[in-house]
């Protein structure tokens, strides 16, 4: 585990607010919501892994929550996909295929792609503009594969949720969290190679630039591109982190 996830780790542990019988339904409301996020980091910082169980007793436990709430958390992370809740077995972190994963993949492809060419048709509003630049800037400055590669993790998710946002479409956002997999996202950019990191760079760095010119056929078509890439290394993890192995 990196020392990043590790930090987390500990982070998670700490105790969470204990919904009694006696809480108010704004408490219990408050206390599901605070279980639900340090369920969800430590999915997405790789301390739960692709398949494995969450054991209701455990959990309980190691954040001193009582079941109820906690069963609450985990059907809302249900909902989201990334916990996959079967009966008689309880709770467990979502696994794809390998097929799975890369027919979600195609369908990323299509709406980042988009996302890429609306973003590339208000280049020239003001504070789009501004917005792009300083993505850039970030992208241009931020050569070297960082010592954790869970902060390129989190670097690389905001400059994606950038261009949604600045996309203007609410529908592309909410299509998008469908195809996610943010369970394989820690094990991914664990992977990555000084190389992988820098040719994710110049990616980048190439749809920002078709983005800012205006370019939208460019900017859809590099951004397809990048997400294409993305999938084959996504596929090439190992075995253990896909429902078929």
């Amino acid at each position: 585990m990196t020392t990043r996830a590790a930090e987390n780790s500990r982070v998670n542990k700490k105790p969470l607010p204990r919904c009694g019988n006696g809480d108010s339904s704004t408490g219990r409301v408050g206390a599901v919501g605070q279980i639900t996020e340090t369920l969800r980091r430590q999915i997405f910082d790789g301390t739960l892994t692709p398949g494995q169980r969450l054991v209701e007793a455990k959990l309980t436990k190691s954040l001193s929550v009582s079941r109820g709430p906690l069963r609450e958390a985990l059907h809302r992370l249900a909902v989201e996909g990334i916990v996959t809740i079967q009966p008689n077995k309880g709770a467990s972190v979502t696994i794809a295929t390998r097929q799975e994963v890369s027919e979600m993949f195609a369908v990323r492809e299509m709406l980042e792609g988009r996302a890429a060419r609306l973003v590339a048709k208000r280049a020239f509003e003001p504070d789009v503009g501004k917005q792009l630049e300083l993505l850039l800037n970030t992208e241009i400055s931020s050569i070297h594969l960082p010592d954790d590669p869970l902060d390129f993790m989190q670097s690389n998710q905001h400059m994606h949720d950038t261009l949604l946002t600045l996309s203007g479409s609410a529908i592309l956002g909410r299509m998008m969290t469908q195809t996610r997999f943010p369970q394989l996202r820690a094990a991914f950019f664990r992977s990555f190679t000084a190389e992988i990191f820098e040719q994710s760079k110049r990616d980048h760095v190439a749809v920002l630039k078709a983005i800012l010119a205006g370019h939208e056929d460019d900017a859809e078509t590099l951004m397809r591109q990048h997400v294409h890439n993305t999938a084959r290394q996504v596929l090439t993890l190992p075995a253990e982190y896909f429902a078929d192995s």
